[in-house]
């Protein structure tokens, strides 16, 4: 958990400075088009200011000083002034205009530029100051553990949390949301919460075996993991009575996951999963140790939040237990939303200050609500429960025939046994006669039926010998 934690820290941290750096270069070509824009107009500006001192000095050129010497009415006006008569063209003239409105043109559109850069650049840094930055370096105020794991599951920056279909729920949950719980409710929900866990284990560890192999890691790193981030929370805001279920929630744990890591098969092995399971678990070990000091105040608003989450938890793995009992594989599709509902345990507190606890809750119970009605509905897609209500009960049927089989087999059995006896020759009979009476009980145990009928054994049609005197 430790490596890839700290790799997805640093990719996110090289994504951040690529980002700023983007953003930096971005604002200095704006800002050097703007420039570049300003020295435009000043050029352009210097260039008429010239032009005109030109025609200034041409014209006093031109005039003699001399008001009574006269020029020659052929004579040509550049010999006299010694300046190119180009720049007094129309043509130039117009075309110096053009080039002034459109470096008015350029430089207005370079500030408007240098304004939406600006803007920008702006907003995506209010973005990553509040998205951002508390993902990369973490929070004290957070309720979760960092979301090491499925990735590919976050909240992307700067988009809703909720979806529309979420949200539009969100107003139904709030309605069922209780106020804030009282401190005398709060030690007896936090015992109910870890109860919830140890089920939610036992039920989680027996799913993986009916769940694909390259899955079966994943869930156990996920159970292990929410674990981890309750007994956390319990360690902090707890009591005594409290503290003594976290310790036994904290045995099963270890107990059960280390059992469940070393069932794993050698393919399940490949992967990164079951090394990161165990190190969850060597964590969990860690928080053996309590706080010194209790925090009992917001124990109730705590151990609300974290009941909810568990049984969300734990109604999701026992409504796999339906495949289960009839030992068949999971499907991928119910898997998949079996993962986003368990996975939701532990990114729900997602933001870094808490929310308020009603606020908390609407966001879960919407949340919640909407993922487990798509678990219903891709439940009944895959595998109807009339389906699995037939199978059970032909597998009842079954095992009802079986029975019946056998108390027909031993009944043919006993029938066989009194044939037999009724066809015994008369020499034989005689000596049956004279065997004690624990024998003859022997032989009517024998010929007892599995229903509970005795039959005797059948008596001798032909009368008894008498018995011989002597002569």
């Amino acid at each position: 958990m430790g490596t890839a934690h700290r790799f997805t820290i640093l990719k996110e941290r090289l994504f951040l400075l690529s980002l700023i750096g983007c953003i930096a270069i971005f604002a200095v070509t704006a800002a050097t088009a703007a420039t570049a824009a300003t020295a435009a107009v000043v050029a352009r500006t210097q260039e008429r200011t010239n032009a005109s001192s030109i025609q200034r000095n041409a014209l006093s050129i031109g005039m003699p000083q001399d008001e009574k010497l006269l020029l020659h009415p052929y004579t040509p006006l550049n010999l006299v002034v010694r300046q190119p008569l180009e720049d007094f063209e129309p043509t130039a003239l117009r075309r110096r205009k053009r080039q002034g409105i459109s470096s008015r043109f350029f430089a207005f559109t370079a500030g408007l530029v240098a304004v939406v850069c600006s803007a920008v650049t702006f907003v995506v840094l209010q973005c990553a100051r509040k998205v951002l930055f508390p993902r990369l370096f973490g929070s004290l105020g957070r309720r979760a553990l960092s979301n090491s794991f499925g990735e590919e599951q976050r909240v992307e920056v700067c988009i809703q949390e909720e979806d529309g279909s979420i949200e539009g729920g969100a107003e139904g949950a709030g309605a069922r949301v209780e106020g804030r719980p009282s401190e005398e409710a709060g030690e007896a929900r936090a015992l109910e919460a870890l109860e919830g866990l140890r089920c939610t284990v036992t039920l989680g560890v027996k799913a993986v075996p009916y769940l694909p192999t390259d899955n079966k890691a994943y869930l156990l790193v996920l159970l292990f993991t929410v674990c981890a981030q309750e007994l956390v929370v319990y360690g902090v805001y707890s009591t005594p009575v409290v503290e003594l279920e976290r310790q036994k929630t904290i045995d099963l744990v270890l107990q059960v996951g280390w059992k469940a890591l070393a069932q794993l098969d050698s393919r399940a092995r490949l992967s990164d999963c079951p090394r990161n399971a165990g190190k969850t678990l060597e964590l969990v070990e860690q928080f053996r140790t309590p706080r010194p000091k209790w925090n009992p105040q917001s124990l109730a608003v705590e151990a609300s939040i974290s009941l909810y989450r568990i049984m969300q938890c734990k109604d999701t793995l026992e409504h796999l237990q339906r495949w289960v009992e009839i030992s068949t594989p999971i499907p991928a599709e119910v898997y998949k939303h079996a993962i986003k509902i368990i996975g939701n345990g532990y990114k729900a507190n997602y933001f870094v200050y808490p929310l308020a606890y009603t606020k908390e809750m609407t966001r879960l119970q919407s949340r919640y609500s909407y993922l487990l009605d798509e678990l219903a509905k891709c439940t009944e897609a895959a595998l109807p429960s009339q389906r699995l209500d037939e199978h059970l009960k032909e597998q009842h049927q079954q095992q009802q025939q079986q029975q019946q089989q056998q108390q027909q087999q031993q009944q043919q059995q006993g029938v066989q046994h009194l044939q037999h006896e009724k066809h015994l020759p008369s020499d034989q009979l005689s000596e049956d006669i004279a065997v004690p009476s624990s024998a003859l009980q022997h032989r009517e145990q024998h010929a007892t039926l599995r229903g509970g009928a005795v039959v005797l054994p059948p008596q001798p049609s032909w009368p008894y010998p008498a018995p011989s005197h002597g002569t």
